[in-house]
């Protein structure tokens, strides 16, 4: 963001879609921005060069609508400014930027000199003093060729979302305008597909961090459920590192499946036993008949959780606290409202529960919703192992939190 921000053509290109004719009222709703390595396996983190992968959001039912072909001139103009035709200007203008930095220094130190008697010996110098880089030198050293430098730009996509009465910010149907279908970006030593309708989280440095801590709590050898997967960043993780030796994930977007089947064919490549021991399941955590499937009837013995701000779907929490300690009353109930436990259909949520898993690992982006869920997990018996703060969102607020419940 910081980049695309940077760039003064760019912010023009945006500026002017407050401009564009908007037949029938559709216009651009929101914008999507993802940063992405600019080598394929990279870690955006920690890349200089970090390419930016920009989603126009539309106000449009789809693709055929009137107001379309202003979304895709803006595109265009947005790739113009941003996009491989502009690499050989971005390499001259840091040309110019190291030339300048140089020319100023050499500037300083001549002013210094005459004000400054000169050291006597060498050892007084200045490091700067006994290393002077002339403006020339600067000059003659080997710039990076043009090839060499990445655009700014990794991608440029539209996305449709017409519905006013809707909280969903992405609608279903995409199109790439210019760019890249897929980025690539290391999580966990797993070189991830990551495409703009799957979820990642924003933090990629914090995320290492946590993915590190979440291996440190699997048991080595567990056989893994993981809710809330996304395109499978932690399960991934787990199962390139070995220490999960079977892992499910299940995901209720269907446009993870695709970046997953992805990631998964690249991981054989390298790692034919972790790709063996992954599997991917579009599901909701709220269709009990898929619960009873993937994880009643499994053999995991650790379930990783990773749900949206809301917490854990009422099914899920009904199956992991049903046969505990008493009936299960949440004290604050649900953020939507409801009562956990005596409402509960019997048709709907296995009475036994899932005594096979033994530990959970919950990680949090929403703290009230883990509070509640962390009442009813005490109260049917688990316990609180260890609890970590992440700070995933520099300037605000809210902290990611990373709990880690176990029983008998």
């Amino acid at each position: 963001q910081q980049q695309l921000s940077g760039s003064r053509s760019a912010q023009q290109s945006l500026s002017t879609a407050a401009s564009i004719p908007r037949p029938s009222g559709r216009h651009l709703r929101y914008i999507q921005l993802t940063v992405l390595p600019s080598k394929p396996g990279g870690r955006a983190e920690d890349d200089p060069h970090a390419q930016v992968q920009v989603v126009l959001v539309w106000a449009a039912p789809d693709s055929s609508h009137l107001s379309v072909a202003d979304a895709k001139r803006l595109a265009a103009a947005l790739w113009l400014q941003g996009g491989p035709k502009q690499i050989s200007q971005l390499a001259a203008l840091r040309q110019r930027a190291e030339a300048a930095a140089v020319s100023a220094a050499a500037s300083s130190r001549s002013s210094s000199s005459s004000k400054v008697a000169r050291p006597t010996n060498r050892r007084q110098q200045s490091p700067l003093q006994q290393s002077p880089v002339s403006v020339g030198a600067v000059q003659n050293r080997q710039q990076p060729a043009a090839s060499d430098v990445a655009p700014l730009l990794h991608s440029v996509w539209l996305n449709f979302q017409a519905a006013d009465d809707s909280n969903a910010i992405l609608g279903k149907e995409w199109l790439l305008c210019h760019g890249q279908q897929w980025g690539w970006q290391d999580f966990g030593g797993v070189p991830v597909a990551i495409a703009p309708g799957s979820f990642v989280q924003a933090n990629y440095g914090a995320m290492q961090k946590c993915l590190s801590a979440i291996a440190a709590a699997t048991p080595p050898g567990s056989s893994v459920v993981e809710y809330y997967a996304g395109c499978g960043v932690i399960g991934l993780s787990l199962a390139a590192a070995g220490v999960a030796r079977k892992v499910v994930c299940v995901e209720v977007n269907p446009e993870s499946l695709k970046a997953f089947d992805i990631t998964r064919a690249q991981l054989a490549k390298n790692n034919q036993a972790a790709a063996d021991a992954i599997s991917h399941h579009v599901a909701s955590a709220e269709d009990s008949k898929l619960l009873q499937q993937l994880l009643v009837n499994s053999d995991a013995s650790v379930l990783v959780v990773d749900p949206p701000r809301k917490g854990l779907d009422r099914p899920l929490l009904q199956l992991l606290t049903a046969g505990g300690a008493g009936t299960v009353q949440s004290s604050t109930g649900s953020p939507n409202g409801d009562k956990l436990g005596a409402s509960a259909s019997p048709a709907a949520v296995s009475t036994a529960g899932v005594p096979h898993i033994k530990r959970l690992i919950y990680l949090s982006c929403g703290f009230k919703a883990l509070m509640s869920d962390t009442d009813a997990l005490l109260g049917a018996g688990w316990r609180l192992s260890s609890c970590q703060a992440h700070f995933f969102f520099p300037g605000t607020d809210s902290i990611e939190t990373l709990a880690v419940f176990g029983r008998q």
